[in-house]
C-alpha cells in the first residue's frame, strides 16, 4: 500500500493503527513515562504509535519524515 505522510495524517486514528499493523515495518519498541511506543516505517516516513502502559489504549500516532525528528529520551533502551 502506498500512502503519503500527508494523506496518512488526515486519516482517523484507528485506520492509522490498522495501516501500520498491516503494512508498516516494525523498527523498535520502548517504554517511556508510562507509555509504550512502537516505531514503524511506512513507505517513506516513520510513525510512533503510543499506547498507555496501564490501560493498553492507543493514545496517539505521530509521524516523522526523518528519524532525527524523533527526540531521544535519556535512559531509553530500545529493543531491536
Amino acid at each position: 500500500m502506498h500512502i503519503t505522510r500527508e494523506a496518512y495524517d488526515l486519516t482517523p486514528l484507528l485506520i492509522k493503527q490498522g495501516a501500520l499493523t498491516l503494512w508498516g515495518i516494525p523498527l523498535t519498541t520502548w517504554i517511556e513515562n508510562g507509555s509504550v511506543h512502537h516505531l514503524y516505517q511506512l513507505n517513506n516516513f516513520y510513525a510512533d504509535m503510543c499506547f498507555d502502559e496501564k490501560s493498553g489504549r492507543l493514545a496517539y500516532i505521530s509521524t516523522f519524515s526523518h528519524l532525527h525528528q524523533l527526540v531521544p529520551c535519556r535512559g531509553r533502551k530500545p529493543s531491536f
